[in-house]
């Protein structure tokens, strides 16, 4: 069973190249093909295979033709703004194709936001069904793809938010579409940074391998301190909820925001810039 991994990108991204090349040489131990998607950006490595794709085109259109160019059975998809910050290596692989075509999955996500709904494979699994209902669940987070399932989901005029929006749906609606497993397989997940929010450079993340000797050629702002804070401020907060409600975390935060007064959720939201 074939697979490799694919970063997604495009040349108005290429600015993380230089942070996905340092990750790739220092967590990067798989023997797996390397695929850097982008439209004319070519990686200065010649361990990385670049696919290009016409500019101009949406985030899924640029996807289609990357992924029309990959010749593996499954993709481990990458988005160039999620560096690795842990070790991948072949036994991961390994076992994530092993699962995927022992269960007939086409997707393997690894990364528990938003927690699976399904049932756990077993009392002590990290894995679980997500069920015949996807909603929520099909997520621009690491995951191992089948690459013609994913093709399959792919609208050619969508961009990335819309994917995810959409994405699930037509999977509900499908019956090619095999099911999904989540979340961390027994050998480890895939960990990585979270380098860049809304178009701007996380400010620790960006100190984080500047002062690792990575040359970051950039005009990508880095983000303000009062932004940072509420994005920090969140995060902490959608943990905790995860950490106490776990798979109803997301409808007690809607809750929670419904009973906000509306002043201080607008101040709140006009701060951090929603």
């Amino acid at each position: 069973m074939s697979a490799a991994l694919y970063i997604c990108s495009c040349d108005a991204y290429l600015d993380t190249w230089s942070v996905q090349r340092w990750a790739l040489k220092r967590w990067y131990h798989a023997s797996y093909t390397v695929y850097w998607g982008s439209e004319s950006f070519i990686p200065n490595d010649k361990a990385v295979r670049f696919v290009s794709a016409p500019a101009g085109l949406a985030w899924s259109g640029t996807v289609v033709h990357h992924l029309r160019q990959i010749g593996e059975e499954y993709v481990l998809l990458l988005l160039d703004d999620l560096p690795l910050s842990g070790p991948l290596k072949d036994s991961l692989f390994q076992e994530m194709c092993e699962l995927a075509g022992r269960r007939n999955l086409d997707m393997i996500r690894l990364n528990t936001r938003p927690f699976p709904e399904g049932q756990l494979l077993s009392a002590n699994s990290k894995l679980a069904f997500c069920g015949p209902s996807l909603a929520g669940q099909i997520v621009l987070q690491p995951a191992l793809w089948r690459r013609t399932a994913l093709l399959d989901l792919l609208v050619a005029s969508e961009s990335a938010w819309d994917f995810e929006r959409n994405a699930c749906r037509r999977a509900c609606s499908s019956e090619k579409f095999a099911g999904v497993l989540c979340t961390r397989v027994s050998t480890g997940g895939v960990y990585f940074h979270h380098v860049i929010e809304k178009r701007q450079w996380i400010p620790v993340e960006y100190v984080y391998f500047r002062m690792r000797g990575v040359k970051i050629e950039s005009k990508r702002p880095v983000m303000g301190i009062s932004e940072f804070f509420g994005l920090l401020v969140s995060e902490i907060t959608n943990s905790l909820l995860r950490l106490l409600f776990k798979k109803q975390a997301r409808e007690v935060r809607e809750r929670l925001r419904d009973a906000l007064p509306a002043l201080i959720y607008t101040k709140f939201a006009k701060w951090r810039k929603y």
